[in-house]
């Protein structure tokens, strides 16, 4: 059983998070299945509800839903491994809550539908928990399509760890994209003037066993060296 905070158990019953039916505003057809949570995805589900009703918005944002699973002990302990501060990401959630909530009196009902942008997360987790073998899709799962996003949603930079992960990967991108002229700039400064010395210690080899034989059956001609008028023209 999840545990809230404040001692409270009670997360209702279980809820379809994306309906046969589902469709974003946009018109993008969401992919015909049927999502549920695990039993602490539900939990945080329904604080998110209780969020967007107080923040009097009209869709669920996943930054609702993160702000509800840093009210309960288990969502607090899967968002250690997204955040070194739960606390103050809880803060800064309900800042971003507060700053996007609707200053008209709008008349929301009790039952709320997913943002197109978390519906999209929504999938992605789903996609996860499938391939895990899981039915229903736990917070981990969430927190995971959330760091995978292209590109991450805002929502990321209060994540202190991911932002971090982001960056490495940023960064190594970066510096793969580099690697071909740090390659073409090592060959043209080291290797290829080792490989110039190596090709001349060879054309030396090569034209003393050739002056040898030359030498004892004319021991009276100065030889020419072939090489050394290659060498001249270099």
């Amino acid at each position: 059983m999840s545990t809230h905070l404040d001692g409270s158990n009670d997360i209702g019953a279980a809820i379809p998070l994306m309906t046969n039916d589902a469709k974003a505003s946009s018109g993008f057809p969401f992919p015909q299945i049927h999502i549920e949570g695990d039993e602490l995805f539900l939990s945080c589900w329904t604080e998110a509800c209780a969020f967007a009703k107080g923040f009097r918005a009209d869709c669920i944002e996943v930054d609702h839903l993160l702000l509800g699973a840093t009210y309960t002990k288990a969502g607090a302990e899967v968002l250690k491994i997204a955040s070194d501060d739960v606390v103050g990401l809880r803060h800064e959630l309900a800042a971003r809550c507060a700053r996007s909530a609707s200053q008209e009196g709008l008349d929301i009902g009790e039952a709320y539908a997913p943002s197109e942008s978390l519906r999209r997360l929504l999938y992605e987790a789903a996609a996860l928990a499938t391939g895990e073998g899981d039915r229903k899709i736990g917070l981990h799962h969430l927190l995971t399509a959330l760091k995978n996003s292209r590109p991450p949603a805002p929502v990321i930079s209060a994540l202190s760890r991911f932002r971090a992960e982001i960056e490495n990967r940023q960064r190594e991108a970066i510096a793969l994209n580099q690697l071909p002229d740090l390659v073409r700039a090592a060959i043209t400064d080291r290797l290829l003037p080792a490989l110039e010395s190596r090709v001349e210690e060879r054309l030396d080899e090569i034209e003393t066993r050739l002056q040898r034989p030359a030498a004892e059956a004319l021991p009276g001609r100065g030889s020419s060296s072939i090489f050394l008028r290659v060498r001249s023209r270099q």
